[in-house]
């Protein structure tokens, strides 16, 4: 099992079809809960944010990422629309407004590239229901860098391309379905 220690971190990929999973997650953390999490959606700016709807029933502290903000344990971090973050050396989160990749923003692979970077084996990524490609090409540098890749079942994702796509590319360390998911999440170790 991959282990994750101190300094781990958590990255969630998704896009259509990943809220609801993502929001079901959050529910069943614990007050107690210390390890990290940084969400990235694919989502367009609404009327309320996303933080706001994922706080509701949720016993962690979920907020949009901030420019310059320190990583906090036990906080759920959501990528803003409209832009990517970065994740930097001094385990602060940077916004950074480039252009969108895979038409996307924020992007999974520029944020993902980034955590990486900086937690290689200490991080544990969970990538969702969504309708494109985005996070392969950060998978497979995450694989090389012995990150933790599970990937929910295609079968159970409304739209399966996002999850599919690492499947065929060999980079799953594990294929779990929605409650399998959050009981394996559960199961991490703590700081």
């Amino acid at each position: 099992m991959h282990s994750l220690t101190k300094k781990s971190f958590i990255f969630i990929g998704g896009s259509a079809g990943s809220f609801q999973t993502i929001k079901s997650l959050l529910n069943k953390l614990p007050k107690n809960w210390k390890i990290p999490l940084l969400i990235v959606i694919h989502l367009k700016r609404g009327i309320c944010s996303t933080a706001e709807v994922l706080q509701d029933k949720t016993l962690i502290k979920v907020k949009e990422v901030e420019d310059k903000e320190n990583i906090e344990t036990g906080t759920a971090y959501i990528a803003p629309p409209e832009y990517h973050v970065a994740v930097e050396s001094d385990h602060s989160f940077s916004l950074l407004v480039d252009e969108p990749l895979n038409f996307s923003c924020p992007s999974i692979d520029v944020c993902l590239e980034s955590a990486v970077r900086e937690y290689k084996d200490k991080l544990q990524i969970i990538m969702l229901s969504g309708a494109n490609e985005d996070g392969l090409q950060s998978a497979i540098y995450a694989k090389k860098e012995k990150s933790g890749i599970w990937v929910q079942d295609p079968e159970t994702c409304e739209y399966p391309e996002m999850t599919s796509c690492l499947v065929r590319a060999a980079l799953a360390e594990r294929i779990l379905k929605v409650d399998q998911i959050i009981d394996q999440v559960l199961k991490l170790e703590l700081y």
